[in-house]
């Protein structure tokens, strides 16, 4: 509050000065625990990506077979698609997790910011 005002209470009906009701502390949680599935699923997928590009590094194994066998050029084609799907919806996901996970402290800002309750009762004032 820029200056110190005295009300009278509505409900307790006491001249106070009323205090506000946003908490610092409790927006810092809860952007915290709103961007903490964020982090983690990026840190699940970068592991998950080094893993499969360690994977399709591995040297082909050499079994010996009567005749090579090639690989139809649409089977190429679906495992492109296939692979480019899968890495537009795992954006996706972390997209909508950061999403759902600031919606809590964006709530929590919007709800309180500005708003106050009385010292003497600790009910919010209007």
């Amino acid at each position: 509050m820029a200056k110190e005002m005295e009300i009278e209470c509505p409900h307790c009906h006491a001249t106070i000065t009323p205090k506000g009701r946003f908490s610092a502390a409790a927006f810092a949680v809860l952007l915290a625990l709103g961007v903490l599935p964020f982090v983690l699923s990026i840190i699940s997928l970068a592991s998950l990506l080094d893993a499969l590009r360690l994977l399709m590094e591995m040297p082909p194994p050499n079994v010996p077979t009567p005749v090579p066998i090639e690989i139809p050029p649409e089977i190429t084609a679906l495992g492109v698609r296939v692979a480019a799907s899968m890495g537009l919806l795992a954006a996706s996901y972390l997209i909508l997790s950061l999403v759902v996970g600031l919606v809590p402290a964006v709530v929590y800002l919007a709800v309180r910011r500005g708003s106050y309750k009385c010292p003497a009762c600790d009910l919010p004032i209007g």
